[in-house]
């Protein structure tokens, strides 16, 4: 039995074709405060999905609720899409961190009331 060829350099099939490369970064609020948080917990039927939080300054983000029998992890991971996909938007039309808690900006998404940030 024959050998078989080696790929063509650059193909998917060589090793330098199967590592990781970066196709490209988000550009989002950054997610290192300088200072305290609050968050506001996105809720479905009743069931917190994760926060958003902000310092109200610069710093926005997102921290998804752990999955359990009533939130499956599809469903957190979905909203997770939306939120920083959401995120990205408001940060490139120019919205100012502080502002992000606004509930009408999360819609279909309900908001609840803003407090301090959870901790595990």
């Amino acid at each position: 039995m024959s050998a078989l060829p080696p790929p063509p350099p650059g193909s998917r099939w060589d090793d330098d074709g199967m590592a990781p490369r970066k196709v490209g970064g988000i550009n989002t609020y950054p997610t290192s405060p300088a200072g305290r948080t609050i968050a506001a917990p996105v809720l479905v039927a009743g069931h917190t999905l994760g926060w958003i939080w902000t310092d109200r300054d610069r710093c926005a983000g997102w921290w998804p609720a752990e999955p359990s029998a009533d939130v499956p992890a599809g469903l957190i991971s979905r909203v997770h899409g939306h939120v920083v996909a959401r995120l990205v938007e408001l940060h490139t039309r120019g919205v100012p961190a502080a502002e992000v808690l606004d509930p009408e900006r999360w819609r279909p998404y309900t908001l609840g009331e803003p407090g301090p940030e959870p901790t595990p």
